[in-house]
């Protein structure tokens, strides 16, 4: 249910950065068609956009169709999906600007499972269940949906209109509402003012999927609730005509009743107030025939169909107007010019209880008596997104025509949190982990957090601390960590398991330690170890270690991971690039590995393949100082969340020496491949793959859920 509801709001994600708005007077045939007959009298004319899901894409269409006669409405009033069309619409971006905007967005891969996170601090740990501090209660996180990324690409899709209205939706090149619902009485409500991401916010805030907004003292959640075809308010607001887009619904198959996402739908659609619309004479009504889509469906194939609908439905309604005579002919004959300020004026940044705001300026690019620069702005509430402090930032713009002031509004994240998971693997039996984090640690700007893993062959203990330190002009995130772990080494000698090898080691790790952010990071720092191998006196190893990393938003692993360790005794160094890509149905993910060490202890050796291993050998089964890996995993849907994988791959161990090697795997070749199912469960992946090299070796992998 969940995977798709959160496709509501993944609607707003491609359409940041809207165009200048541009002067669209009627002209030729466009003129005359808006015109209708020659005595048509001019009105105060509301375009009112009802909310609807991923059928609100429908309502483009009908722009589309406004666009090609030339008719600017003189007031926009929209619910929920329409109050995204509309606010967009509203802020200047014609039609075919916010469709084009919308397709390069790429909806689709804004689709998630329920994947709950407590912190990337974690390094993409994917717990089965999260429980956040809400206050004084502790709550379970709703994982469809990441509150700070929602909120920062709303503030970065109305960032143009923001600026524009500066506080005031009339202000916009056309006067524009969001209409929403109080929470605690059901009444409707029509936003007027304040931040034109966070009025969006508001209307499109489906309970139980994303917080209610709270704003002006009320708990604001989706318009759709109390109005969802609001043409009352804009009756009420001076409109004498309306065109009102509105999408239909098909009523539910019961026999399709154990589908989630046909239950979701259905909830969605009984949730929805549908206002009875009275036409006036000259009053438009346009019927989306929508009743084949679904609520929660934006694919591209739906997106296209959408759109398409909504053109076709708004042609015929529109012609079939002019044809019975009505007039169409709003006040409005060319849209108003939008003026973005030029001067930063006064920021401030709330609630006092934000500790980095000096930090928070430097990122929106907000300095004092500045020049505006939209685009080092949008890009700032990207990097404030990544940042698990804050589930929000509307930058709440007042001023004046040449000058913008901004009293920009954070909205704290849940100071803890804390979640659990689990894995499986037939070889190496199960393991689980605890995890947690507190972003207030001692009431201060300083993150702690703690890992707890534990399974047959390994169990570790890991407490960190990390803060951003200024130095000079720029924040650097420095932290230290201390991890405590316990292994038994396996090795084999053919088809028989020797005994393993027991290795306790303690690691303290200190300098510069950056959050698993996306984009590009380092860690530079002391890296000081102790061990002791089963029958051997105690070791020790003080050096450096150099981390660079890329994570693509929205990927639980780097695509990009270079390590070095270094120090008088030892060295290791280790390479691994993996990044998914999509060509038709197909997902290719290849993979490199590459590896070499020196000195190195027993249980800091490569194992080939890595957590995966290698197609017909056991987990661990060739175990080196110099390793070289490549595969290519192809994915495809077969049905449902069950998909087809085959993975070839190609490797090749190395020893320097003093160890023994009593597989023949050593300075050897080695090609195979694996080919299975995956499904896709709420614990996590469920694979079943069958393995099998050049050696004539074959080995299953059956693994439940992320293996750590």
């Amino acid at each position: 249910m969940m995977k798709r509801a959160v496709l509501v709001i993944a609607s707003c994600v491609a359409l940041a950065r809207p165009a200048a708005a541009q002067e669209v007077p009627p002209s030729g045939a466009a003129a005359a068609a808006a015109a209708g007959p020659l005595a048509c009298t001019p009105a105060r004319t509301a375009l009112v956009l009802g909310g609807g899901g991923a059928k609100g894409l429908a309502h483009i269409g009908l722009l589309h169709s406004l666009d090609s006669l030339g008719i600017v409405p003189d007031l926009i009033v929209g619910t929920s999906a329409g109050a995204i069309v509309g606010a967009l619409y509203a802020s200047g971006a014609s039609a075919a600007e916010v469709e084009r905007a919308l397709r390069e967005g790429h909806i689709e891969r804004i689709v998630r499972d329920y994947e709950p996170v407590v912190s990337s601090s974690l390094e993409g740990l994917q717990p089965v269940i999260v429980w956040e501090k809400a206050g004084s209660r502790w709550v379970l996180q709703p994982g469809a949906v990441r509150e700070g990324e929602v909120s920062a690409l709303l503030s970065r899709l109305m960032l143009r209109g923001n600026l524009i209205a500066r506080g005031d939706f009339d202000s916009l090149p056309i006067p524009f509402r969001a209409v929403a619902t109080d929470l605690a009485d059901r009444s409707t409500v029509s936003i007027a003012s304040g931040d034109l991401a966070r009025a969006v916010r508001a209307s499109m805030s489906i309970p139980l999927i994303l917080r209610p907004v709270q704003l002006d003292g009320r708990s604001l959640v989706d318009g759709g609730l109390s109005s969802n075809i609001p043409a009352g308010i804009a009756r009420a607001l001076g409109a004498e005509r309306v065109i009102v887009s509105r999408v239909t619904s098909p009523v539910p198959d019961p026999t399709d009743f154990d589908n989630p996402l046909t239950v979701t739908g259905a909830l969605f659609d009984y949730l929805w107030v549908q206002d009875s619309v009275a036409l006036g004479p000259d009053d438009v009504l346009i019927t989306q025939p929508t009743a084949r889509f679904g609520v929660l469906d934006f694919t591209p194939q739906a997106f296209d169909a959408l759109v398409a609908t909504g053109r076709a439905a708004a042609d015929a309604a529109l012609r079939t107007a002019r044809d019975a005579g009505r007039c169409i002919r709003p006040l409005s004959t060319l849209r108003r010019a939008p003026m973005l300020p030029a001067v930063i004026g006064r920021t401030r940044v709330f609630p006092p209880q934000v500790r980095e705001r000096e930090s928070v300026i430097r990122d929106l690019a907000l300095g004092t008596r500045r020049g505006l620069d939209t685009d080092a702005i949008a890009d700032g509430l990207d990097r404030l997104a990544r940042n698990e402090r804050y589930r929000g930032v509307w930058l709440t713009p007042s001023g004046t025509p040449t000058q913008a002031d901004f009293d920009v509004q954070m909205e704290l994240a849940p100071s803890r949190s804390f979640g659990l998971g689990a894995a499986f693997d037939h070889t190496m039996s199960g393991r689980l982990w605890l995890g947690g984090v507190d972003r207030t640690l001692f009431g201060s700007d300083l993150e702690g957090t703690a890992l707890l893993t534990s399974g047959t062959y390994r169990s570790d203990l890991t407490l960190a601390a990390r803060r951003k330190a200024r130095v000079g002009q720029r924040y650097v995130p420095i932290g230290a960590s201390a991890e405590f772990v316990g292994e038994d080494v396996r090795l084999f000698d053919g088809a028989t398991e020797l005994p393993s090898v027991d290795v306790d080691e303690q690691t303290l790790l200190l300098g510069i330690r950056p959050l698993l952010e996306p984009g590009w990071t380092q860690e530079l720092g002391l890296d000081a170890r102790l061990w002791r191998v089963a029958g051997s006196d105690r070791d020790g190893h003080l050096g450096a270690r150099y981390a660079l990393r890329y994570r693509r938003a929205g990927a639980a692993q780097p695509s990009v991971t270079v390590e070095l360790i270094a120090s008088g005794r030892w060295q290791r160094a280790r390479v691994e690039l993996a990044r998914e890509h999509r060509l038709g149905p197909l997902t290719l993910t290849p993979r490199i590995r590459a590896g070499i060490a020196a000195q190195v202890p027993l249980h800091q050796t490569f194992t080939l393949g890595g957590p995966d291993g290698f197609a017909g050998l056991r987990l661990q089964d060739a175990r080196g100082e110099r390793e070289m890996f490549a595969a290519l995993l192809l994915r495809w849907r077969l049905w449902r969340g069950v998909y087809g994988r085959l993975e070839p791959m190609v490797g090749r161990m190395g020893l320097n020496g003093g160890r023994p090697d009593a597989l023949g795997l050593i300075d050897r070749t080695l090609s195979g491949a694996r080919v299975g199912v995956e499904l896709h469960t709420p614990l996590g992946p469920i694979r079943l793959e069958q393995g099998f090299n050049n050696l004539r070796q074959e080995q299953a992998l059956i693994r439940v859920g992320r293996w750590f």
